[in-house]
């Protein structure tokens, strides 16, 4: 719990930092803000400058994808309650930071590759893992294989007598 805390507040101080490190970059985003809202209203205005300010300022993506799961939390509680408006418009907003959210992570991924070589490493050793337990699968049928054919060879020779012999005699004394 204190791990949390203590992320959050590391959040909420790299947002003011970079706010205050970057004035000119903020009052970008304000102007982008005021400028659509005047063409499209308040929410389409918001979750675009949103967009903008975590791509200027650099800010974590995961915080507006812990705030979307938070909204479709909510929805079933605004179902229960009756409000079914709310919960769909609660719902639409998820969709929105999470769009907002995964587009800036990928973007990330673009700008810092270098902070994702570690899950790189670990794919390509977990793949090297997989197929050197795929080969040991491969030699075990192989062998397994090889021992088939000879008691498939048996088991045909004994089909063979049993129905030539015993399968005949039974069916004509039942005629």
């Amino acid at each position: 719990m204190k791990n949390q805390k203590l992320s959050l507040q590391n959040e909420l101080r790299k947002f003011v930092n970079s706010i205050i490190n970057h004035p000119y970059k903020a009052l970008v985003v304000v102007f982008i803000f005021w400028f659509l809202v005047w063409h499209w209203g308040f929410e389409a205005s918001f979750f675009i400058t949103l967009f903008f300010l975590f791509l200027l300022l650099r800010l974590d993506c995961r915080i507006l994808i812990f705030f979307a799961l938070l909204f479709l939390i909510s929805c079933p509680f605004y179902l229960i309650l009756g409000k079914e408006f709310r919960a769909e418009q609660m719902a639409i907003y998820a969709y929105y930071l999470l769009f907002i959210g995964v587009i800036l992570a990928l973007i990330e991924c673009k700008r810092q590759p270098e902070d994702f070589e570690e899950f790189e490493k670990i794919d390509k050793e977990k793949a090297k893992a997989a197929s050197k337990t795929e080969i040991k699968k491969k030699k075990k049928k192989k062998k397994e294989k090889e021992k088939k054919p000879k008691e498939s060879v048996k088991k045909s020779t004994r089909r063979k007598s049993f129905g030539q012999s015993g399968g005949q005699e039974n069916f004509k004394k039942s005629e």
